[in-house]
């Protein structure tokens, strides 16, 4: 995503297949673009970067341009997809996540607080083989959404050390 305060905002799609990858096309969004995530379908990319949006773009990738956005009623930052195409949007000034299904919204799921992190970082990861998605809800907790039934889990925490500033997930482990 190109944050941009000067002049139009976009979501940049990269040919990854060079020595240096290179900016193949620009798609222009409203809003600060930040979070980006891909079904087998369309893109969509959060807008609400700084709170200056409620809005959801939805991107034809192949087409290269925006086919749409969608108005979430709070601040999105950060989107994940899971298996069946669900993606899964964490809102910055609100405690809830709101679950879309193409341009519909399937669920609205309250969470303890906003996702955040310490800082920049990484507030939330889909581990697949799990179907849950790990929200970081404070600097030393994480909430556990079902993917499979969009349902809140568990409040994993406190956790010791520093606060939390990004999360991963092991099956293995």
């Amino acid at each position: 995503t190109n944050q941009s305060f000067s002049d139009s905002s976009s979501v940049e799609i990269l040919d990854v297949n060079t020595p240096s990858p290179e900016v193949i096309a620009s798609i222009e969004v409203p809003g600060t673009p930040e979070g980006l995530a891909v079904t087998d379908n369309q893109t969509y990319a959060t807008l609400g970067g700084f709170s200056d949006t409620t809005l959801v773009a939805t991107l034809d990738a192949s087409e290269r341009r925006l086919t749409g956005t969608i108005d979430v009623g709070c601040a999105p930052r950060y989107a994940v997809a899971d298996r069946q195409d669900e993606v899964f949007v964490l809102c910055s000034n609100t405690a809830e996540v709101v679950v879309l299904d193409g341009a519909s919204e399937l669920a609205r799921l309250s969470i303890p607080a906003p996702a955040s992190t310490a800082g920049p970082g990484q507030p939330a990861f889909f581990a697949p083989d799990a179907e849950e998605l790990y929200v970081v809800v404070s600097q030393d907790r994480l909430t556990r959404i079902n993917t499979a039934t969009n349902e809140i889990g568990d409040t994993i925490g406190p956790l010791d050390g520093a606060p939390i500033g990004a999360v991963g997930y092991d099956a293995v482990r």
